[in-house]
């Protein structure tokens, strides 16, 4: 199947570069080359892409501005936000970008040459290839939920099988930033829990994805450091370019080898979390590809509390629908019950 895509850059080498990226022997077909948000909002009106590519500081509209529109012509449509992460950090554009309904953030190398170009093409064409046909989570049937049901005296079973949970860890990947406000956001300011996120994105975005989902939830959010105690009431986010695992109830940053092409990746904090299995309900949220599922088995099997988010409420079923094919899960549900298990466990204590 040829994936046909929208693309905007403003820069004519970038432009030269997503061409022989996104050229038609790899499977794609560019409906336009768009020079600023103006034209690429004039094309989407005209064209029928399967998904749509685009930088966020450019002339006449920028990336925000045209991505607010979009979202108004085609709802389904990903839309993946590929920009220098300067001006990502300088703007926040990303924050926006996501709020207002980018599908996936991407960071546009400040130097792409002979060397390092085979790798951003491959990055590129893995996440925009996978995107294609993953309608927004409203637009998608709802399928028939497994290992579980969505009532509250379901939840409160679920529960009662679990006498102390300390630990809450979260993973996600694409679709995630937006998920875990949702997942997140029911919490109440101060409860016993300690919460650990792994979100794959790169480092230089991770400040400010904390401090994003801090104006967001009531709970404190930080990004984790190197020994820092455990408290609770705190959600702490995995830093970039190192991997967030607990030691009894101290945070390590370990510089161990990428897991599943990812540093942070979800599967060792799941994992470390194993000698605490008993105390821990951990939760594969939305994201491409399979981090996460073998750790999550590692702590059902362990005597965790384990979730995976359903196909309907994800972005892409690529890491939650991993855990369901081996079983990882006790739950498979929609982020807005699993936000409410989390919050009856606050509640609970």
């Amino acid at each position: 199947m040829t994936i046909r895509i929208l693309i905007a850059e403003d820069t004519l080498s970038m432009q030269a570069i997503l061409q022989q990226i996104f050229a038609p022997e790899h499977g794609f077909s560019i409906q336009a080359l768009c020079n600023n948000g103006q034209e690429l909002v004039d094309a989407a009106k005209r064209q029928r892409p399967d998904v749509i590519l685009t930088d966020l500081d450019m002339p006449v509209l920028d990336g925000v501005s045209a991505i607010r529109q979009l979202r108004q012509l085609m709802p389904d449509v990903p839309i993946v936000v590929f920009s220098n992460s300067f001006v990502m950090h300088r703007s926040k554009g990303t924050l926006a970008a996501v709020e207002t309904g980018a599908t996936d953030v991407l960071f546009k190398p400040p130097n792409i040459n002979r060397y390092s170009l085979p790798e951003v093409a491959r990055l590129l064409r893995e996440r925009v290839s996978a995107l294609v046909g993953a309608a927004t989570p409203a637009a998608q049937p709802r399928p028939q939920e497994t290992n579980g049901t969505s009532s509250e005296a379901d939840i409160q079973s679920l529960l009662s099988r679990w006498k102390q949970i300390d630990y809450i860890a979260l993973g996600a990947s694409t679709g995630g930033p937006n998920t875990l406000r949702r997942v997140l956001s029911g919490l109440p300011r101060l409860f016993r829990q300690s919460i650990l996120v792994v979100q794959h994105m790169d480092g230089a975005f991770m400040l400010q994805f904390a401090d994003w989902l801090d104006q967001h939830i009531k709970p404190r959010v930080r990004i984790a450091e190197q020994g820092e105690r455990l408290k609770p009431g705190h959600v702490y986010i995995a830093p970039g370019d190192v991997h967030l695992t607990v030691d009894e109830d101290t945070i390590r940053l370990r510089t161990t080898p990428p897991e599943h092409s990812c540093r942070p990746a979800v599967d060792p904090l799941f994992r470390s979390l194993v000698p605490h299995a008993r105390h821990t309900c951990a939760a594969l949220l939305t994201g491409i590809g399979q981090d996460g599922a073998a750790g999550l088995k590692q702590l059902r099997e362990a005597g965790a509390l384990t979730l995976a988010q359903d196909d309907a409420s994800s972005t892409v079923w690529g890491m939650p629908g991993a855990a369901a094919s081996v079983e990882a899960a006790e739950a498979i549900w929609p982020d807005t019950r699993i936000s409410q298990l989390l919050a009856a466990l606050a509640k609970r204590g």
